[in-house]
């Protein structure tokens, strides 16, 4: 924390602190995974897929451990809403193109991008898999990348 915001060590200290108080889940989270990953080589998401860390010597990998079931988790679900999405994207004339992260991108006509948006948004933010909350999902639409604007469903 201290070099890449250009705080005093104690300050940083304090910050982390003050982070571990506030959100102590989170912190026993961390805690919990990197033990795992320490003891077993490995860590397993909700869905069963697997990241090894085959070789664990200090608490550096503790960010990536923390964040890869979460972040394979949420891309699970994306990957199952792409699927589940394709039929009923077709029907309507609209077609998923790709995955970008945490998003997917849909070609539609004009006038039938609505009919695909809902269709989007009803399966990204319904049930997946068990054990897996429902996600939040947002929907914008433009000609292109950079004209996309939100769109209220």
């Amino acid at each position: 924390i201290q070099l890449p915001v250009r705080m005093k060590r104690e300050d940083a200290m304090r910050y982390i602190r003050e982070w571990d108080a506030r959100y102590p889940g989170y912190t026993a989270y961390v805690n919990r995974v990197f033990n795992e990953a320490a003891t077993t080589g490995e860590i397993v998401s909700l869905t069963s897929r697997r990241r090894r860390f085959p070789y664990v010597a200090d608490t550096t990998i503790m960010p990536q451990a923390a964040n890869w079931p979460i972040q394979s988790t949420a891309h699970d679900v994306l990957m199952d809403s792409i699927v589940q999405m394709y039929d009923p994207l077709v029907r309507v004339g609209a077609y998923p193109l790709i995955d970008v992260h945490d998003a997917v991108l849909i070609e539609a006509r004009k006038d039938n991008w609505r009919d695909a948006a809902h269709i989007a948004y009803d399966i990204l933010t319904g049930p997946h898999f068990d054990g897996v909350p429902s996600l939040p999902a947002e929907c914008k639409m433009g000609p292109d990348w950079l004209h996309m604007e939100d769109v209220e469903l």
